[in-house]
């Protein structure tokens, strides 16, 4: 597919007499009458094994790797929602999770619609005497570089250049979607730890005014271990989660049934917590400035990883194009060395068999073992940094195994 591209449907293009560049099918000698048709699907074959071949295929396959590159990233995003929701933590949803989308789609997601504003609009300008440069009839009006479009869209905002103009209003858009980007990053830092500090310090108010009210309730609250855990890692505060667990896992190793188990840490549970309270509503406020200046950084690491991310990521789907790139190429050199050159060209048989069996074990080995062994690796790295960490977070209840009981084990328990 990539050595010998499939002629399904006529080409659009035919070849000029004079300069061995490429006109349109119903065009003059010079292009001036010409009138476009796009091609049905994929990529117009007469485009491979031309002198502009290459750069062509440059520009289209990196174009549609970041556009693949920021749709996936968006899907992981919107995937983090569903977290937010089942977990009930309406504040990061709203400070965290709507503030990181808008970014992404006010920068990258503006990116990739201008990348299609681009390949949508007719310049009417043809490839003349040289192949590798453009000639429009319209001085002013030539398609821009998209790169120094969005450079320019961050040095100078608010400011479009008469060459890097695409559509009318593009000034006041790119603008407006800056100044978005760079209201959600101080979101993105002080709203979740702004917000929860208040609460503390209004619940901490309310237990010095004698309001305080135990949060463990009565045995019916919960009915599984899995609930029990969810509420010791969410309540507990301090060191007293790592007490708890630790004095359950106890429990649980020895012969107890499981409402003895939720009592007995009921129990402890319960009796803790006054002390706790006492010990952490000190007038001064040290313990909670502290927990406040550990919440600013936490969330600070996390918004400059996902803002710095953005960027570093969107470049790393980059790699769909070198491998795209690197796979045609490698059809192509196998095809026309071993095929044309070797075989068809040097006119003997025994040279065309040669060849053939030397294209086919190139061509099993390289491409479809080693190279697409590459493709999986890098796939899988694609899933599991750029797509994964907009959602995915290794800290929840430990994990345990499925294990078959021994014999001195009781098999009810």
């Amino acid at each position: 597919m990539a050595s010998v591209p499939l002629t399904l449907f006529a080409s659009s293009w035919t070849s000029g007499a004079s300069n061995g560049t490429y006109l349109v099918t119903s065009g003059g000698s010079d292009g001036s009458a010409a009138t476009y048709s796009v091609y049905p699907y994929g990529v117009d074959w007469n485009w491979y094994h031309k002198a502009n071949e290459l750069a062509f295929f440059n520009s289209l396959k990196m174009k549609m790797s970041v556009i693949l590159g920021v749709t996936h990233m968006v899907v992981g995003i919107c995937l983090s929602a569903l977290n937010y929701i089942f977990f009930k933590d309406f504040i990061g949803f709203w400070s965290e999770w709507l503030p990181r989308l808008i970014f992404m789609l006010a920068t990258f997601g503006y990116m990739c619609i201008i990348i299609i504003v681009k390949w949508s609009t007719n310049y009417e300008c043809q490839n003349n005497t040289d192949p590798f440069s453009l000639s429009c009839p319209n001085p002013d009006k030539q398609p821009p570089a998209l790169i120094q479009t969005m450079i320019k869209m961050f040095l100078s905002p608010g400011n479009v250049p008469p060459d890097l103009a695409l559509y009318e209003g593009q000034a006041f858009v790119q603008g407006f979607l800056i100044c978005i980007a760079v209201l959600t990053i101080p979101v993105m830092l002080f709203a979740k730890p702004v917000v929860v500090h208040m609460r503390s310090k209004n619940k901490r108010r309310r237990r010095e005014n004698g309001n305080y009210r135990s949060i463990a309730g009565s045995a019916s609250d919960v009915d599984s271990d899995h609930e029990l855990h969810v509420m010791l890692s969410s309540r507990a505060q301090n060191s007293m989660q790592s007490e708890l667990v630790s004095h359950y896992d106890d429990l649980e190793n020895g012969s107890h049934s499981h409402d003895a188990k939720v009592a007995a840490v009921r129990s402890q549970y319960s009796s803790s917590v006054p002390e706790r309270a006492e010990q952490c509503g000190d007038s001064d406020g040290d313990d909670h400035d502290d927990g406040m200046g550990e919440a600013l950084i936490h969330q600070g690491i996390h918004t400059i990883e996902f803002v710095l991310g953005a960027v570093s990521n969107t470049a790393s789907y980059l790699r769909l194009w070198a491998l795209s790139l690197a796979h045609a190429q490698l059809a192509k050199v196998f095809w026309s060395k071993m095929i044309i050159e070797y075989g068809v060209e040097s006119g003997g048989a025994l040279m065309l068999v040669c060849g053939y069996a030397v294209w086919a074990f190139a061509t099993f080995g390289v491409l479809l073992c080693m190279d697409l062994l590459e493709c999986f690796l890098h796939a899988l790295r694609l899933h599991w940094v750029e797509f994964q960490n907009k959602f995915y977070h290794g800290d929840g209840l430990k994990f345990q195994p499925f294990r078959l009981p021994t014999d001195h084990e009781d098999l009810d328990e």
